[in-house]
């Protein structure tokens, strides 16, 4: 990894550990930045907010460009002064190349978390309050269209720790930077 900013996008259905990644990532470069787009859209939305697959449509589709706006401003402000930026938010895939185009000309990685659908689910449930992983089988799908895309990684069977190894190891030899 060079010594230029890079914003890291760690991407994955709800329960496959963006938040809990995205942190240790951020945690183990030198200085980094976390923005969480659940926090951004439903944290400081102090009424009104529409949340992604809620009704009205339309309202929904809307607050979720305002959301991606927002995590492209954040990120670039903390590029230009110098942090890498850890962006944990779940991304469908026709805004990849919106978000790609806002933060352009920085480097941006994709890191894609893909634990065994089962194995999401479950950590979704046992999050409790925050249950919405059932929700998204549809993106799911559309997953497919990124596997070409930065570094996909299987932590079905790994523990936090080798989740972020395998992360920062293909931050650092490249393999996430393929966006």
């Amino acid at each position: 990894m060079s010594d230029e900013p890079l914003i890291v996008l760690i991407n994955g259905l709800p329960g496959s550990g963006k938040t809990t990644v995205s942190t240790a990532v951020a945690a183990r470069l030198p200085r980094a930045a976390v923005i969480e787009g659940d926090h951004l859209q439903h944290t400081m939305t102090v009424s009104g907010c529409v949340g992604p697959g809620e009704e009205p449509e339309d309202e929904s589709w809307r607050q979720l460009d305002l959301r991606w706006r927002n995590i492209a401003a954040l990120a670039i402000n903390f590029s230009d002064a110098g942090f890498t930026v850890v962006v944990d938010s779940l991304l469908i895939p026709s805004l990849l190349r919106t978000f790609a185009t806002a933060v352009a000309p920085r480097r941006l990685a994709y890191v894609h978390l893909d634990p065994q659908r089962s194995v999401s689910l479950a950590r979704d449930a046992a999050r409790g309050t925050k249950r919405i992983g059932d929700q998204f089988d549809w993106v799911a799908r559309e997953f497919e269209e990124f596997r070409d895309l930065g570094l996909w990684v299987d932590s079905t069977h790994q523990s936090v720790e080798e989740t972020v190894d395998a992360v920062v190891d293909g931050l650092h030899d490249g393999r996430a930077i393929r966006v």
